[in-house]
């Protein structure tokens, strides 16, 4: 009689989380060492929140003129601070200003939220003013790294869910993960790796050796 033991199957499968972005899980059992091994995308870097900025020019007295920023919440999540920068032309230039922090280098200006007023909510606005002088218009206008007028917002697509994974090089106590890369608009920077539930790698490339 035969005292083989015959090997026992791997087994892989997805399953599909709520949670913005696709992770995979796989199961494997090899022997008598059962573990449970899951990859993950990592969130992607500095994710934007959907907003405009919109520029307003509330009078204009010759000499001078009061300007206003107005920023609105576009998404559906909570902004929780607010930058803004825009070129003035030479002879052009802000002057004094109101529930902002406004500063410049050269013609390049910069406006950030007060500690009180960062936070905007989903479809809700906000804005503030202040006085300059010179005939000059904004341009070049930035709101949080991106288009002030909402149409470029990097990052706010999700990533794709990386391939199915599959096994190679088993042992009685490791295996290795393989699987083909995820796409984002903005770039995929890494991938998390979990077991039972708990992270134990971080990993940029599509493989991952699992051992123990």
């Amino acid at each position: 009689m035969s005292t083989d033991t015959p090997p026992r199957r791997s087994r892989f499968r997805w399953i599909p989380l709520r949670s913005g972005r696709s992770k995979v899980i796989a199961g494997l059992t090899a022997l008598a060492v059962p573990f449970a091994a899951m990859v993950g995308l990592a969130t992607p870097a500095a994710a934007a929140t959907s907003a405009t900025a919109t520029y307003t020019k509330k009078s204009d007295w010759g000499s001078g003129f009061e300007g206003q920023w107005t920023v609105k919440n576009t998404g559906t999540t909570a902004l929780s601070s607010w930058t803004i920068e825009w070129d003035y032309p030479a002879g052009t230039r802000v002057n004094s200003a109101w529930d902002a922090t406004v500063t410049n280098s050269g013609n390049r200006w910069t406006a950030k939220n007060l500690g009180w007023n960062g936070n905007i909510a989903p479809g809700a606005s906000l804005s503030f003013g202040f006085n300059g002088s010179g005939p000059g218009a904004p341009s070049g206008c930035k709101l949080n790294g991106a288009s002030c007028d909402g149409s470029t917002v990097p990052g706010d697509n999700p990533p794709s869910a990386p391939g199915t994974p599959t096994t190679s090089d088993v042992t009685n106590t490791s295996v290795k993960l393989s699987w083909s890369a995820a796409t984002d608009d903005k770039g995929v920077k890494n991938y998390d790796v979990l077991r039972n539930g708990a992270k134990i790698a971080t990993v940029t490339g599509t493989t991952y050796t699992n051992t123990g």
